[in-house]
C-alpha cells in the first residue's frame, strides 16, 4: 500500500471518529413577558467563540462535542441570560 493510500485511510478513520462524537444543542428563544419568538438572538457557548443566532421562528441549533456547556443568550433590549 502506498503512502498516499495510507494517508487517505487515516483521514477517513479520523473523520469517522470526529463525526461520531458530535451532538446537537437546540431550542428556541422567546420573550419571558410576551412569549414572542425572538429573531436574531445571539447564543454563544460560554468561554468559546462558537455560537449562532436564532432564525425567524426563534429557533437555534449548535453542533458540539460531548460535554457540559453553558449557553449565553443575548438580545438587544433584554437582559443577558445563561443556561446550563
Amino acid at each position: 500500500m502506498t503512502n498516499w493510500y495510507k494517508l487517505l485511510l487515516i483521514v477517513i478513520l479520523l473523520s469517522t471518529v470526529t463525526f461520531a462524537q458530535k451532538y446537537t444543542i437546540s431550542g428556541e428563544v422567546e420573550s419571558a413577558t410576551s412569549g414572542e419568538k425572538l429573531f436574531g438572538a445571539n447564543l454563544v457557548i460560554k468561554g468559546t467563540t462558537q455560537g449562532t443566532t436564532t432564525d425567524e421562528n426563534g429557533k437555534y441549533s449548535l453542533n458540539v462535542a460531548a460535554g457540559d456547556y453553558t449557553i449565553v443568550c443575548s438580545y438587544i433590549g433584554y437582559k443577558k441570560e445563561e443556561k446550563e
